[in-house]
């Protein structure tokens, strides 16, 4: 079985619990890439024979098409390096950094519960403008983060434009909690 952990990427239930458990213990957001289908692999890999692309495995012996690899975003990868292999994440190309794939077996924290959105958060979102509200923070964000939140568990609430305001200003609507 595969779990959606972000907008158009996905993982082995295993390894997307294990992504979920370390995005709440405070792995950075960003997904290069995850889980692939042989013909994605298949495609890559032809890209690179080409000259095209980035070095790829040839389709069948990637473990992208198994749902147990991810690619991050140095931020992400920067935090796998101290915390990762707690979690049965590991490194196995030094040369490359972004690359992390999921061995079960060694993850840890396997049997701890997994937190599906950000405690004590929320999103309000009035047409393209969007804060986020955790405890007493108030942040803006971009409309295009806020699907990478839903994928996370994290409540959406859409609010008339004067609520919304209320929100940019600091305030805390009556009716609302955060």
């Amino acid at each position: 079985m595969q779990t959606t952990i972000a907008p158009g990427h996905w993982l082995a239930d295993d390894a997307a619990a294990s992504y979920r458990r370390m995005r709440a213990a405070g792995c950075p957001a960003g997904i290069t890439s995850a889980g692939r289908t042989y013909a994605e692999q298949a495609e890559l890999r032809r890209k690179y024979l080409r000259g095209e692309g980035a070095f790829a495995l040839p389709p069948g012996s990637s473990r992208h098409e198994t749902g147990h690899a991810l690619d991050l975003p140095r931020d992400a990868s920067a935090w796998m390096e101290r915390h990762g292999g707690a979690h049965g994440w590991r490194r196995t190309n030094p040369k490359e950094w972004w690359h992390w794939e999921h061995f079960a077996t060694h993850d840890t924290h396997r049997h701890d519960p997994v937190n599906r959105k950000a405690p004590h958060m929320v999103i309000i979102r009035a047409g393209s403008r969007v804060r986020a509200v955790c405890g007493d923070r108030i942040v803006g964000l971009d409309v295009a983060d806020v699907a990478r939140f839903e994928a996370a568990g994290v409540p959406v609430v859409d609010v008339t434009p004067s609520t919304f305001e209320q929100f940019r200003n600091g305030l805390t609507p009556e009716g609302v909690t955060p």
